[in-house]
């Protein structure tokens, strides 16, 4: 299968999100910074509308590393499995869950 290269185009009047408190959730990847709670907010305010998607949670796995280390067991329990996950393509088709890593893990198919 031939890869399909893809450049970032630039947006001419861009202005980037600010991060305005510590309590911003932010998921670091290189030189990018997502911020998922103004991913979130874009998202309820219709600026974002992303594409939904249904995920092969047993392929998914077999090409991803989850990392279990990370997950609070205590904070588990309370997960509401039915909000989306966010996904972002970090390199050409190659996505990571940015956010939702426990609704993930505490869905029947990932547990391993």
């Amino acid at each position: 299968m031939k890869p399909i290269y893809r450049k970032l185009k630039l947006q001419k009047n861009y202005t980037p999100k600010v991060q305005n408190s510590d309590e911003i959730e932010i998921y670091p990847n290189g030189v990018f910074n997502f911020f998922i709670s103004k991913i979130i907010e874009d998202i309820d305010d219709g600026i974002l509308q992303p594409i939904k998607v249904r995920i092969n949670i047993e392929k998914w796995l077999q090409t991803h590393y989850q990392c279990k280390d990370n997950i609070n067991e205590n904070h588990l329990l309370s997960v509401n499995t039915r909000k989306p996950i966010i996904q972002a393509e970090i390199k050409p088709n190659h996505f990571e869950i940015i956010d939702g890593n426990h609704r993930f893990e505490k869905c029947p198919f990932s547990q391993k």
